[in-house]
């Protein structure tokens, strides 16, 4: 690859570090706004997807240099670190969610910790009483924030990235998160070494209240809305005019026609029937929750016993972290499909789906024509929303009644996703009895509680008009300009 400037532009790392932030960055409108900027002579995407063949074609131009993001997996002096601002950054997090996963991770002390996806170690107390005295101790000290990180990336950073720094000389670093993908971290270890302000831009709606991630500070962020700025200054430090409350790029597609399909078309596409509703009931992993196989029992059992009030037929869509093979006893059963439609590449962060175009346009087309959404808290109930599609959300833990830190209920009481309950924009079932009659009444009258979710949209998308990725991409043109500047 050349090293030399292309003309005046300024050159732009953009970290994709799974198929993810792919989906969401560069096949929506803001990579090829941030490519055909007259601003940028190169963007560089540093991604281990860049090993596959068909992700270099699908993103090839003059102006697009293709790097490989190395795997990382901290090691004992990092973890040490991590631990560190743990205890003093994220467990101390005056949030909902953060208060019920610390307490649940105490009552799990004594049997396996639940693993979560990009989850950074346990947040229980240590085992023995020297370690808990020394962390205590260590947690009293004024570390800040920053000088905890510039002590991580100065004892374990070493060498990585220094080539690529110097071969490409980068003016901005563009990042997904503020360090959640556990690849992100070296590369955002030696921009800040090296001096290259670093913007985060595809921030998830719990990303400030939920990780378990130390969040590394970044010179900017862009946020789905006015909530997550909020926290941003709150509870991170930031600055006001620092976070840029632009909406939700991969939410554009939503308010385009063309991204839908007749309904006829599409229930015939998915193997059902267009005379029937269609429930659609989404998957969570199995981490979070082990009791689908109840939830379709007794979906089935009314639908079949002609408890909803009208002819219907469920569609499982299966979560990319979770096993199709779990509902192999249902494939092929009349009134039911069952589906994992995400595309597989190279494994990275621990997940090897790499969502095309047409799998988002698919899980649009699943919200805008199904009659309900059946599921357990999840980012899809926003999508639902957007749609306008009733979502019934599933707070029961199959046919017994579990204390609420071991119960799917602790989820509605999350910081990010309590304002959806409490909203209107969602109803939630604490019994198979009630998740019934919800589906039941919604399947009545469809127009329950619209004004729930239109509010939703509005509170946690700031509207879904289809300019959300050119809101995000003038951001960092913008945090680009006055990083040239600053140089």
């Amino acid at each position: 690859m050349r090293s030399a400037r292309l003309g005046a532009g300024a050159t732009l790392f953009v970290c994709i570090p799974s198929g993810t932030p792919a989906a969401n960055l560069l096949r929506t409108g803001v990579f090829p706004r941030l490519r055909d900027a007259s601003d940028v002579g190169r963007l560089v995407i540093v991604s281990p997807l860049v090993g596959e063949a068909r992700f270099r074609e699908e993103f090839a131009h003059p102006k697009v240099a293709f790097e490989a993001l190395l795997p990382h997996e901290p090691g004992w002096l990092e973890r040490r670190i991590i631990r560190i601002l743990q205890e003093k950054y994220v467990k101390a997090m005056p949030t909902a969610s953060m208060r019920i996963r610390v307490a649940r991770e105490r009552r799990l002390e004594t049997s396996a910790r639940e693993v979560r996806y990009l989850d950074r170690g346990g947040l229980g107390e240590p085992r023995t009483r020297a370690k808990r005295a020394a962390l205590a101790a260590i947690k009293r000290l004024p570390l800040s924030l920053p000088l905890l990180f510039r002590a991580n990336d100065a004892l374990t950073l070493g060498g990585r990235y220094r080539p690529l720094f110097a071969r490409h000389r980068p003016d901005l670093l563009v990042t997904p998160t503020t360090g959640i993908y556990f690849g992100e971290g070296p590369l955002m270890g030696r921009a800040d070494a090296d001096g290259v302000p670093i913007v985060a831009v595809d921030l998830s709606w719990d990303h400030f209240t939920t990780k378990t991630a130390p969040l590394r500070r970044v010179a900017g962020l862009s946020v789905w809305n006015e909530t997550m700025k909020r926290q941003a200054v709150a509870l991170h430090g930031y600055r006001p005019e620092q976070v840029c409350v632009a909406g939700v790029p991969q939410f554009d597609l939503y308010a385009d026609p063309a991204t839908y399909l007749p309904r006829e078309a599409f229930i015939r596409g998915i193997g059902g029937d267009p005379a029937k509703k269609l429930i659609s009931l989404t998957t969570i992993p199995p981490v979070l929750y082990t009791f689908h196989d109840v939830v379709i029992d007794e979906l089935l059992a009314a639908i079949r016993g002609g408890a909803l009030g009208a002819p219907a037929q469920l569609l499982v869509r299966v979560h990319p972290r979770d096993d199709l093979a779990k509902y192999a006893r249902f494939q092929g059963q009349p009134d039911v499909m069952v589906e994992k439609p995400f595309r597989a590449s190279i494994a990275a962060e621990g997940s090897n789906v790499d969502p095309s175009p047409r799998d988002r346009r698919h899980l649009a087309n699943t919200l805008r024509h199904s009659d309900v959404v059946v599921n357990v808290a999840s980012t899809i109930a926003i999508e639902a929303a957007i749609t306008d599609t009733p979502i019934v959300n599933i707070a029961f833990d199959g046919h017994e009644r579990r204390a609420f830190l071991d119960s799917a209920r602790r989820y509605y009481e999350y910081t990010h996703y309590k304002p959806l309950v409490d909203a209107g924009a969602v109803q939630v079932a604490e019994t198979p009895e009630t998740m019934v009659a919800l589906v039941r009444e919604y399947l009545a009258d469809p127009t329950r509680d619209r004004a729930g979710r239109q509010r939703a949209v509005v509170e946690q998308c700031s509207g879904v008009d289809g300019r959300a990725a050119e809101r995000v991409a003038e951001f960092v043109l913008q945090s680009l300009a006055r990083a040239r500047v600053g140089r």
